[in-house]
């Protein structure tokens, strides 16, 4: 008399059997410490100039915040000690961030900065 015996054959494939698709029990995955790349260092151990313009993005936002849309800031590249390219690259990152529409013109000294007037569609 012979035994016939049947296995259950579970059609997942075994990679998603610890995956938590569609299971209800969680399992926690160890983490293994893996040397790194690169070295790191303490925030508090950078030099200063990894934002270099934000304090000078910052108070021209709040001054043309305050100007109506006539008035433009003029400044003086000289005196604000930054690449032209650099500061106007910085401002228009952070008025796009805080959604102010602005314009930007200049001539050999300085950078003038004033709100961008909204463009009006034409209806047909």
């Amino acid at each position: 008399m012979a035994l016939s015996v049947t296995q259950n054959v579970d059609p997942r494939p075994r990679a998603l059997e610890n995956s938590n698709c569609g299971g209800s029990t969680m399992q926690k995955k160890k983490r293994r410490t893996q040397p790194l790349h690169f070295p790191s260092v303490q925030l508090t151990d950078l030099p200063d100039g990894h934002s270099k313009h934000r304090k000078s993005v910052l108070e021209i936002l709040d001054h043309l915040r305050k100007l109506d849309e006539y008035t433009s800031i003029k400044i003086d590249l000289a005196e604000v000690g930054r690449k032209k390219s650099d500061l106007r690259a910085a401002l228009h990152r952070a008025a796009k961030k805080e959604k102010l529409e602005l314009s930007t013109v200049s001539d050999e000294r300085n950078l003038y900065v004033f709100h961008r007037k909204p463009k009006t569609r034409m209806r047909l």
